[in-house]
């Protein structure tokens, strides 16, 4: 599978997956949605002040008040997200382009070798 091919694939997967927010869960009542149920955000930072100092660092109240604030926004950071996969597949598959172009090639001189010998 092409790398363009992988990502395409994960995109479609990815979409499919954030659809079911709020999609109807009919076996379990006609009010029944799917939600966002677990949102975990773990972030360090890397800084050393000096030579022998702590160089690694990680806030948990941080990463909590970080995760409400993607919660809030969720829908609009999974657009954002899905654009950025469905741009990285653009760009994969634009970049196929030249192996392309030679293998089409490739084929059309081994048509004409094939058409002259016959």
């Amino acid at each position: 599978m092409s790398k363009a091919a992988k990502i395409k694939r994960d995109t479609e997967q990815a979409r499919e997956y954030v659809a079911k927010v709020g999609r109807p869960q009919h076996h379990f009542g006609k009010d029944s949605v799917g939600d966002l149920r677990n949102l975990e955000i773990d972030t360090q930072i890397h800084h050393q002040e000096s030579s022998g100092s702590t160089n690694y660092w990680k806030d948990a109240a941080f990463d909590v008040a970080l995760a409400k604030v993607v919660r809030s926004r969720f829908a609009e950071l999974a657009a954002a997200a899905l654009d950025l996969m469905q741009s990285e597949y653009s760009v994969a598959r634009i970049s196929e382009k030249e192996a392309l172009l030679a293998q089409l090639a490739e084929i059309e001189s081994l048509e004409a070798t094939a058409a002259g010998a016959a």
